[in-house]
C-alpha cells in the first residue's frame, strides 16, 4: 500500500459532499469500525453525469471513494457496476488485509446508488440523512 498515494487523494479531494435531488443514494457501512460511505449520484442517458460522496472512518474508506468518484464519473452504468475491487487496488495499491473491507465499502455504496436509480427512478434520500 502506497500511504502517499493515500495521502494525495485526501488532500486533494474533489467530489466531497451531496447532490442536491440526487437520482441514486448508496450507503454502506463497516459498524464495527465506524466506517460509512454515502454516495450521491445524477444520471444522463445512462452514464454517470455527477457522483459525490462523504465517507467517515478510516482514511483509506475516505481514498477508495475518492478514487471510485474519479473513476466512474462518465462511466456508462453498466461499466461502473463491473468496477471491481482488483481496479481499485491497482490505483491504490494492495491494502492490507484488515482494511480490505474499506474497498468493498465503497464498491457497495457506489453499486446501491446505481441500483436504487435503476429500480426507482428518482430515489429520495432517507430522512434520518436531511
Amino acid at each position: 500500500m502506497n500511504t502517499n498515494k493515500i495521502k494525495d487523494f485526501i488532500k486533494n479531494a474533489k467530489n466531497v459532499g451531496e447532490i442536491e435531488n440526487p437520482d441514486g443514494f448508496g450507503e454502506a457501512r463497516r459498524s464495527e469500525f465506524g466506517d460509512i460511505i454515502y454516495t450521491y449520484v445524477k444520471i444522463k442517458k445512462n452514464m454517470i453525469a455527477e457522483i459525490k460522496f462523504e465517507a467517515f472512518g478510516c482514511h483509506i474508506a475516505f481514498a477508495v471513494a475518492q478514487i471510485i468518484s474519479d473513476m466512474v464519473k462518465n462511466m456508462t452504468l453498466e461499466q461502473a457496476l463491473s468496477l471491481t475491487e482488483q481496479d481499485l487496488n491497482r490505483v491504490l495499491g494492495q491494502v492490507p488485509p484488515n482494511k480490505e473491507k474499506c474497498i468493498s465499502l465503497g464498491l457497495e455504496s457506489l453499486k446501491k446508488a446505481i441500483k436504487y436509480y435503476q429500480n426507482n427512478g428518482k430515489f429520495q434520500i432517507p430522512k434520518y440523512r436531511n
